[in-house]
């Protein structure tokens, strides 16, 4: 058995491109050497492929010395002695056999080597998966990231920012304590024969699969049969019919990349979808609606939030503010709406309005960028978001960070390309989140 550990998604991809198996997550690890931590020394021997791990340096010059295997750097930090104070806490064991080693690194694992014949090398120890992948929430904060509109990052296949994003959020995953990532819509700037645009754009978010980070994308215009080579209205006549046909976005972007989905409007359609996660010790949940949607996509999201009604509830939608921060055709609430269906302000008498457990509604399509919020009649306070940009070289992206305790969400834009701080930083207080 030969194992890679990686803590990157750009190396997962890798082995997985030169024959590897991915199989999830293991453990967790340190990147940085913290106090009572040693370094897990990453060892390969050409002869056979194998990559192992040990964590002291004495055997890590002597397999290299005497046995023909490369040194290739410390791959993570591991504790050298059982974690007392971790409740779930993982011993991962190497064992040997016929020159080669294998980890295991459950009790299961470890009783398969035994009967197998593998000899009982050295441990070292982390914690195990139930931390890994649900981190503490003690302190009553965590963030989400929306991506804003990236038709324009798509064009080209040297262009590499949609890419750079994605490693940047996965890289930073630990540090922001992010569990979720959002997109206002427009991922792609139109359908074109071979599809293009639309592999680019697959291709720059499987990062965030490949790490296991809940995504959404809501779905713009630009990803519609209603817009033409060009970025223009493909067909007067059918436009919105065409703002309705989604069948190549669906081909290329599914609810089985993107985790988490409890729920469709449509079935195996990510138009209209709820996905659900907890965070800060509240539950959450995310409704992905249609650009202008039809009036039983309205129906169906009031029942799902209504049935999640102990849910902390955000809203992604392509068109909601316009420029200016006001909703996007103040005062006309409609059931027909420019080339779709209801209107941003018929969302908002009808659906927004009226649910207490709503808390933030993203959107781009239109204007550049901002922050505001709303009071509604029950008193709910309703953070959105504009998030469109359309930037011709960077590659924004919103950080929006909740603390339940002092009930804040607080945000700011910045740009991995460049290392930018894009601005719009503004803390919103008053919110109070439900469960």
């Amino acid at each position: 058995m030969n194992t890679l550990l990686t803590t990157t998604a750009q190396e997962a991809a890798a082995a997985a491109a030169a024959g590897y198996t991915e199989t999830g997550y293991v453990f967790g690890a340190s990147s940085t050497q913290l106090a009572g931590l040693v370094p897990a020394i990453h060892l390969y021997k050409p002869s056979t492929g194998e990559h192992t791990y040990v964590n002291w340096q004495n055997e890590a010059t002597s397999a290299v010395a005497n046995y023909g295997y490369q040194n290739l750097g410390v791959a993570f930090y591991v504790s050298p002695v059982k974690l007392s104070t971790c409740t779930d806490a993982a011993e991962i064991a190497i064992y040997g056999k016929g020159g080669i080693h294998q980890m295991a690194a459950t009790p299961e694992q470890r009783a398969a080597a035994v009967a197998a014949g593998w000899t009982y090398g050295y441990s070292f120890h982390a914690p195990g998966l139930a931390r890994v992948l649900n981190p503490t929430d003690a302190d009553g904060v965590f963030s989400i990231a929306i991506m804003p509109d990236t038709q324009n990052e798509v064009l080209n296949a040297n262009d590499t920012r949609f890419a750079e994003r994605s490693n940047w959020l996965v890289s930073n995953r630990d540090e922001l304590d992010l569990r979720y990532v959002g997109h206002s819509g427009d991922v792609v700037n139109w359908v074109e024969p071979g599809y293009a645009q639309y592999q680019r754009a697959e291709d720059a978010l499987d990062p965030l699969e490949q790490a296991g980070l809940m995504y959404g994308l809501a779905i713009g215009n630009h990803d519609t049969m209603a817009t033409g080579v060009g970025g223009s209205v493909r067909n007067a006549a059918t436009v919105v019919a065409d703002q309705r046909n989604t069948t190549v976005f669906n081909q290329f972007f599914t609810a089985a990349q993107m985790t988490g989905v409890q729920g469709q409007y449509e079935a195996g359609k990510v138009d209209n979808q709820f996905q659900t996660f907890e965070a800060a010790g509240k539950k959450w949940m995310v409704v992905t609606l249609e650009l202008w949607p039809r009036l039983g996509a309205v129906a169906w999201a009031k029942q799902v939030i209504t049935d999640h009604a102990d849910h902390n509830v955000i809203v992604q939608t392509h068109n909601y503010l316009n420029g200016s921060l006001q909703i996007d055709g103040a005062g006309q609430s409609k059931e027909v709406w420019q080339y779709g269906n209801v209107s941003p302000q018929y969302l908002y008498d009808n659906v927004f309005s009226k649910h207490s457990n709503i808390k933030v509604v993203a959107s781009g399509h239109t204007g550049y960028a901002g922050t505001t919020s709303v009071t509604t009649p029950s008193g709910n306070k309703i953070v959105t978001f504009l998030e469109t940009y359309h930037s011709a070289d960077k590659n924004p992206v919103r950080l929006v960070e909740f603390d339940v305790n002092a009930g804040t969400v607080s945000t700011n834009v910045y740009s991995p390309r460049g290392n930018v701080d894009m601005g719009d930083t503004k803390t919103v207080s008053g919110i109070s989140f439900v469960g």
